[in-house]
């Protein structure tokens, strides 16, 4: 796994389980070599990966170490330490982690919006012996499709000791699959024994990689009083907060922007400003103040030329915004992943945004459903399409309610921009929602010539 992935996956899903009540001065170091090997859909073999991982158990704390890399679960301090040699940086933050409270705004929403997976470990009847220890295998099973796979090998010979590294290893464990569901991971920490060796199949687009993890080593020591990670190569001044990491990692610095970046930078902040204040009674000076005369704009709804949210002029606008200001949700543009190009004077910018909406009136929501459901009923459409248009419809309704009361849409903003008389000023607005499958807006019995079938104007 890539180094910048697997810190990422570090943080997207940690969740520290607590060691129980023992206490042994003595530590116990598990050494894994590491082989991935990926192939693409044709079967072709990729290069593989090696690398060097050792998993060193304490009384109260597992150290996990993986190249330049340190990660360390202490459960006397309840803090999650994490060293990168490269860059020498120290990130320290308190257990249990929220993924969402620690990512960014734009990776958090991204991590939440995947389901959760369903995990699987079941014990197997092989057993064999691995650096001296008796293990037995557990058969690994994650996703619904089981697009990965795998085999652990599990001691089963260390007694409560054993037990007791099996509940610290199971932190490392819900760091590589973030997106399991808490009871599921719960496996990890009942099994018998740490982990020594493992092989674990993922699948995804075409593309296949086993991971493998070779037990070269178990070996037992005594345990340092007090012992910590990163005091002789870091000082505090290398410390950082997560959200100070991210500043660093997500976009361009503020200092990196050229003037006249800064400068649209500077329209779109009061663009969004705008959004954030609400007040109808500034909509026409912040028009004025940000939007050329032919200012465009084009929204999510509106699927012809000169239909509701795709017109041009400053009149236009103005009905667009209002009713936004009125009625849409909390409209939020990050800067974070934001493309930004200046060429003379003309810039384009393109930015993911989200739209906010607490609750809702599901009442209000199933009463005209009901009425469309009516219609439906009452329409010319053969019997099977009434039913199918109604399942739909009244499916959809229920299923957002049911999912959650808050609702939180993605959005890509797309902004163009020309400079007059010195000043930036927006010329295009473009608001649009992702989307996947079939689409629920569709042109039904379209004529040729929107379909570009010869005959009809393409």
């Amino acid at each position: 796994m890539p180094r910048i992935a697997w810190f990422v996956a570090v943080l997207a899903g940690a969740s520290f389980l607590s060691p129980g009540a023992a206490s042994l001065l003595a530590e116990t170091t598990i050494r894994h070599l590491v082989t991935v090997q990926g192939s693409d859909a044709t079967g072709t073999p990729e290069p593989a990966s090696r690398s060097e991982r050792t998993f060193t158990f304490g009384d109260s704390y597992a150290i996990v170490e993986d190249g330049e890399q340190t990660l360390r679960f202490d459960g006397g301090s309840g803090v999650l330490s994490w060293i990168g040699e490269t860059h020498r940086t120290r990130l320290e933050t308190p257990l249990p982690l929220r993924p969402a409270a620690l990512l960014g705004d734009v990776s958090a929403l991204r991590f939440l919006e995947q389901p959760p997976l369903r995990l699987h470990v079941a014990a197997g009847t092989e057993s064999r012996r691995i650096a001296g220890h008796a293990c037995a295998v557990h058969h690994l099973t994650v996703g619904a499709r089981a697009s990965r796979t795998g085999s652990l090998w599990v001691a089963t010979d260390l007694g409560e000791e054993g037990a007791r590294m099996a509940v610290l290893a199971a932190s490392w464990w819900r760091l590589q699959f973030p997106l399991a569901r808490e009871e599921d991971m719960a496996a990890f920490a009942s099994l018998p024994g740490p982990v020594l060796e493992y092989e674990r199949t993922e699948s995804h687009g075409g593309r296949t990689a086993v991971t493998k993890a070779v037990c070269t080593g178990v070996e037992r020591g005594p345990s340092p009083v007090q012992r910590r990670i990163g005091e002789v190569t870091f000082s505090p001044k290398h410390r950082m907060t997560y959200r100070e990491l991210l500043d660093g990692k997500l976009g361009p610095r503020p200092a990196a922007r050229t003037d006249d970046e800064n400068a649209v930078l500077g329209v779109l902040r009061k663009f969004q400003e705008g959004y954030r204040n609400r007040d109808v009674a500034t909509l026409e000076a912040w028009i004025a103040e940000l939007m050329t005369p032919d200012i465009f704009v084009l929204g999510t709804d509106g699927a012809w030329p000169g239909s509701w949210e795709w017109r041009g002029g400053r009149h236009a606008a103005r009905e667009m915004f209002e009713r936004d200001w009125r009625r849409w949700g909390s409209l939020k543009i990050f800067e974070d992943e934001m493309h930004l190009s200046v060429e003379g004077d003309a810039a384009f910018a393109v930015a993911f945004a989200t739209v906010v909406r607490e609750g809702g009136d599901d009442e209000a929501s199933r009463r005209r459903a009901a009425e469309r459901l009516r219609e439906y009923a009452e329409s010319d459409w053969s019997s099977r399409r009434a039913l199918y248009e109604a399942i739909a419809d009244a499916s959809q309704v229920l299923v957002q309610y049911e999912r959650d009361g808050r609702f939180v849409t993605p959005l890509r903003a797309e902004f163009g921009l020309v400079r007059r008389d010195g000043a930036w000023k927006l010329k295009t607005i473009h608001f649009s929602h992702p989307a996947s499958g079939f689409r629920s807006f569709r042109l039904l019995n379209a004529p040729d010539v929107l379909v570009g079938i010869p005959g009809g104007r393409p």
